[in-house]
């Protein structure tokens, strides 16, 4: 089951403010409660900063944060830039694996109350133009499943 946008469309960006991790949940019966705990979630998340800043901000992100994240309960599948297609270096793509949606809130939680990551996001965010963020369930032909 998707999870829904609070913002119109489902493919909004999240707000600058809060870079996309916020808390976002619905109500479900207990089948789709059983299998969501079977399930593993993959989130794309997509930062988009100015061209200028592309590289000081991925810097930022792989020393800074990306050890916050870690610490949090966030695991990370893998990172890119875009190197052909829509987009451009500016942008740094990057996903999480997710052995449920209830760790997922959990990790949200815990690293939305880390001061690291307040300092991180107030340090960056005159570079970051956009974010967008999808949660994914593997299809069920998918090998992921």
């Amino acid at each position: 089951m998707p999870v829904p946008s609070p913002t119109a469309g489902p493919r909004a960006p999240a707000s600058r403010h809060s870079w996309g991790l916020c808390d976002r949940r619905t109500s479900s019966t207990a089948n789709e409660r059983e299998e969501r705990s079977r399930t593993i979630y993959y989130e794309l998340r997509q930062y988009t900063t100015t061209v200028e800043s592309a590289v000081e901000f991925q810097a930022n992100f792989g020393d800074e944060l990306l050890p916050v994240l870690a610490e949090s309960g966030f695991d990370l599948v893998g990172a890119w830039t875009i190197e052909i297609g829509d987009g451009s270096s500016a942008d740094l793509l990057w996903l999480l694996r997710w052995q449920s949606l209830e760790a997922r809130e959990a990790a949200y939680r815990t690293v939305r109350s880390d001061p690291r990551n307040a300092a991180f996001r107030e340090r960056n965010a005159a570079f970051l133009v956009s974010t967008t963020s999808q949660l994914l369930k593997p299809a069920s032909f998918s090998p992921l499943t």
